[in-house]
């Protein structure tokens, strides 16, 4: 189960290390350097978020392969193997995981939205949110001049980002493993035959 979490914690840990960029980013008051250093971040810390999943898929597809072979070992032998499935690869799994990475982002602004609503006057989850995700921030605020208690929703364009660019590194890191392990497979039946 841990295998659910690794990539997600990993990109948290740059999430909030990007952070502290972002919140610098937001003191900057030309509006064109704001917005293009903004920008950047988003990409670059999008980029990270690509590689880490992409090397997370790569690695849950050689699990799957090395189960492959342990299943086959246990049909043989009839003896028995303890195989680790949670941390194989599944298409669905990359998008799973790069949703967790969003999932403070949608309980904090849940709560804002439920204490803003009914009329509340604390700020401070869509502030925790609005810091933590301030490579998402910044260039909303930046572009979009009207404050509001409101303004932390700005947000949610990172989760459909987030979310496409894990699941589809996820999806791209096993394939390239696959594209390996084929190759691999076709030396050795050139080597020993069928």
């Amino acid at each position: 189960m841990f295998s659910y979490f690794k990539a997600p914690i990993f990109s948290f840990v740059f999430l909030l290390m990007f952070a502290v960029s972002g919140f610098a980013v937001e003191f900057i008051e030309t509006l064109w350097l704001k917005v293009l250093l903004g920008t950047v971040l988003v990409l670059v810390y999008l980029l990270v978020v690509f590689i880490v999943f992409f090397t997370e898929g790569a690695q849950a597809l050689k699990i799957r392969h090395a189960n492959d072979d342990d299943r086959m070992e246990m049909v043989k032998t009839g003896r028995e193997i303890d195989i680790n499935e949670s941390a194989e690869y599944k298409t669905h799994k990359g998008f799973l995981m790069a949703g967790i990475v969003c999932a403070p982002m949608i309980i904090f602004l849940l709560i804002h939205v439920i204490i803003i609503s009914t009329g509340g006057a604390t700020l401070f989850f869509g502030q925790a949110t609005g810091f933590v995700y301030t490579v998402f921030y910044c260039v909303p605020t930046a572009l979009i001049k009207q404050a509001s208690a409101w303004q932390y929703l700005y947000v949610l364009y990172a989760l459909p980002l987030i979310i496409g660019i894990g699941g589809i590194g996820y999806i791209l890191g096993a394939k390239k493993q696959q594209g390996i392990y084929d190759k691999s497979e076709e030396t050795k039946k050139k080597i020993y035959g069928e």
